[in-house]
């Protein structure tokens, strides 16, 4: 990225990243600063049918985490860093999803609960003690949901 000046106006340019393997028939919705560089996440495949992980070390070459059982029938929609790795948030087949990872490339899918189900979770926020998810109203229901959890477990 760089910082350009026109007319006494400072203005942000972006160079997109070459389109590569890792990415056919692939999303990313979210990104984050850390562990080997940066890392991403998403979905492969029809929508829900894979979460995905990509990590680089500059921003620039990317390379997708391998798929596991963990990211199957799932999206990840958000991530954030913390001191001991990472937190995404999405939705699966039984609704709203949380993983962990301590590296960015490993995930491990937090156990389904009843208060996850019928929803998803489309962003997440880290405070000083406490991770905060929302997302949209349930097929059933008329409001929004918000999470809460100290761990992402």
């Amino acid at each position: 990225m760089e910082r350009s000046v026109r007319g006494g106006v400072s203005q942000l340019s972006w160079t997109r990243v070459p389109d590569g393997s890792g990415f056919a028939h692939s999303a990313m919705l979210a990104a984050v600063a850390g562990g080997p560089g940066f890392v991403a996440v998403g979905s492969a495949g029809s929508p829900g049918s894979q979460a995905a992980v990509w990590t680089s070390p500059d921003g620039s070459s990317w390379t997708r985490a391998a798929d596991s059982p963990e990211l199957t029938g799932a999206e990840m929609n958000a991530i954030v860093r913390l001191d001991s790795g990472f937190v995404a948030v999405g939705w699966g087949s039984a609704g709203a999803a949380a993983w962990t990872s301590a590296d960015g490339a490993t995930w491990k899918r937090a156990p389904n609960a009843t208060s996850l189900g019928g929803s998803e979770m489309t962003s997440l926020v880290r405070g000083a003690k406490l991770l905060v998810a929302v997302g949209p109203p349930t097929p059933n229901g008329d409001a929004g949901a918000i999470w809460t959890s100290p761990s992402g477990k």
